[in-house]
């Protein structure tokens, strides 16, 4: 079975103020202003990516316990729609898969012919990674995730970055060690680069299912008036699953194909149910 998930996991990771003041910058150029929850969220709202489309290909490792795989990753991209993935290692195709808002459909060439056709729900009631459509959409393109918050914010800023956090370090704390009368669905925490808007690191905890998400975003590039990271990652514990990516280019705003599965007899259903 793993042999199969070790090409299907790595798609699928492939979501108070401050008054406004001056303060000097931490590496030259003008000044910050240092913003309030609101206003600071508005921003990060305003900076993150507005195309449509997007085409990006990136080199991966996906790291499992004592188990690393090293893969090359072509994702394309209709935004809020369908992230479509090749995956290929040492130039040959290995599988390639679908996400859509409800589904998952993966094909695999190795070890054997596979496929598999799921939900999101599906694959989190088996392995207990938390996925969202949205998660994986928000990752691949550098964003905060706060779209999807609904628990109030707070924010402060501190050592030269912005900790934008759904629940303070006691709350956060005494959720984790499980001494919480009532957990909250989740605690979102980040820090965010002042200049640009963007978070270098996010954490996501989801209480009920002992389930911590940690994402860094590295080396950021503009590209006509958008910000990229070109290293990210993404680590799911406890069971510490990590995908590393590297884009080695990144191209957005053309209409996209999107090929299909091609399944036949030959292809074997990978079925969760079995260990």
């Amino acid at each position: 079975m793993w042999n199969n998930l070790k090409f299907l996991l790595p798609l699928l990771i492939i979501g108070f103020s401050f008054s406004c003041r001056t303060i000097k910058p931490v590496n030259g150029g003008a000044p910050i202003k240092i913003l309030n929850t609101k206003k600071l969220m508005d921003s990060i709202h305003h900076h993150e990516p507005k195309m449509k489309w997007a085409k990006f290909k990136a080199e991966a490792k996906f790291t499992y316990k004592e188990e690393e795989s090293e893969v090359t990753l072509n994702f394309r991209l209709k935004r809020d729609s369908l992230i479509w993935v090749n995956v290929s290692s040492f130039g040959v195709k290995a599988a390639r898969a679908f996400f859509e808002k409800d589904s998952i459909k993966g094909q695999f060439e190795f070890p054997k012919k596979s496929y598999f056709f799921g939900t999101f729900e599906d694959f989190e009631k088996k392995y207990n990674i938390t996925l969202s459509y949205f998660l994986i959409e928000d990752f691949l393109l550098g964003n905060s995730y706060i779209n999807h918050l609904t628990e109030k914010n707070s924010a402060h800023y501190k050592k030269g970055q912005y900790h934008l956090f759904s629940h303070r370090k006691r709350k956060t704390n005494r959720v984790t060690s499980h001494k919480a009368k009532k957990s909250p669905e989740y605690i979102y925490s980040s820090w965010v680069n002042p200049r640009n808007y963007k978070c270098d690191s996010i954490t996501i905890i989801f209480p009920e299912n002992n389930v911590e998400i940690n994402i860094n975003y590295k080396e950021w590039v503009e590209k006509d008036n958008e910000y990229f990271p070109t290293k990210l990652s993404i680590l799911f514990k406890p069971d510490n699953y990590k995908l590393d990516l590297e884009y080695k280019s990144i191209r957005f705003n053309t209409p996209l194909k999107f090929p299909r599965l091609k399944i036949n007899e030959n292809y074997e259903e990978i079925k969760l149910d079995e260990n």
